[in-house]
């Protein structure tokens, strides 16, 4: 079974993904520093940038000697990937209201003169509707790889392939009950490409998969291919982030009184005030503890004239 850890990555979108993932040698792209300055904010741009950089090159030569769409197409879906996975955006419900997305275009521009019939999408969808978006269309890509490993009849690796269509399975149930309700246009739209002789149950009945086989992996992150990624770890960060600015404001505002108290003539005035809340509360609690032990010394006499109304009136 060993030489199955890696059946999954000769499926197509695997392969036009992996040349992507490849980094950029070097950091000299003029677009690129200076595109850096204006989203300090966000750790991870730089080593996207110069990839994305790269990669949109690449694409544009590659699809004017060709004339092909499908490596624009798998552009797209890649830095939108990418842009999840290294959270690089600003709206988990619409991908696209980020300033990240709102610079691209300044870095996709400088390589227009290469070929101008590839272009940035905008994809107004979620977080969740995009990964299960690229999902979907990674499938409609792969599928006839699929059905030709089914008529070659090639079952060595058997498992792996009903466990990867069971993740799409799991997926297109999921798309399906969404889009009924009218739900993301991009989504749907996707969803809709796939016939019903290409439905993931339709295939797993053609390799003739059973629960076992369905059931025995899970592709867990790009191992085989690229697994839906649970976002809410976008969500834990974004609120993560609203954590960190609150005790980063609590310190300021710490700092600042403690500067007013120490340096300022107002910190006279706060320390008479907080000796005054002092003595007050001195003078409270003295009083209480007076009370306090007069109504102690009244139990104590109580107890002793009852004690003594009871030993009166014993027997002899």
């Amino acid at each position: 079974m060993a030489t199955c850890d890696d059946v999954l990555k000769s499926l197509k979108t695997y392969e036009a993904y992996e040349l992507l993932d490849v980094p950029k040698i070097g950091t000299d792209d003029v677009a690129c520093e200076e595109l850096i300055p204006k989203l300090s904010n966000y750790s991870e741009f730089g080593s996207f940038c110069f990839n994305l950089s790269k990669n949109i090159k690449d694409t544009f030569l590659k699809s004017k000697e060709f004339h092909t769409q499908q490596d624009c197409e798998y552009l797209n879906y890649w830095l939108y990937n990418e842009l999840i996975k290294n959270k690089l955006f600003d709206n988990i419900n619409n991908i696209s209201d980020s300033e990240v997305i709102r610079k691209i275009p300044d870095l996709w521009n400088v390589y227009k003169s290469f070929y101008k019939g590839c272009d940035l999408k905008i994809y107004n969808i979620s977080a969740s509707g995009f990964k299960n978006m690229k999902y979907l269309y990674d499938y409609s890509i792969n599928y006839h790889t699929l059905v030709h490993i089914i008529s070659g009849r090639d079952f060595n690796c058997k498992k792996y392939y009903c466990s990867y269509i069971k993740s799409v399975m799991d997926v297109y149930s999921t798309v399906g009950n969404e889009c009924s309700q009218s739900s993301e246009k991009e989504l749907c739209t996707i969803f809709n490409t796939i016939g019903d002789d290409k439905k993931p149950d339709v295939l797993s009945d053609k390799f003739g998969c059973s629960t076992e086989d369905l059931n025995a992996f899970i592709i867990q992150g790009d191992k085989f291919i690229n697994k839906i990624e649970k976002v809410s770890g976008s969500e834990n960060a974004a609120s993560g982030t609203g954590l960190k600015v609150g005790f980063s404001l609590i310190g300021i505002l710490l700092l600042s009184f403690f500067l007013l108290y120490k340096y300022t003539p107002l910190g006279n005035s706060l320390r008479l005030l907080i000796r005054s809340k002092i003595r007050t509360r001195y003078f409270m609690e003295d009083e209480e503890t007076h009370d306090l032990s007069q109504n102690t010394w009244d139990s104590e006499d109580e107890k002793l004239q009852k004690n003594k109304l009871h030993v009166s009136y014993e027997p002899i």
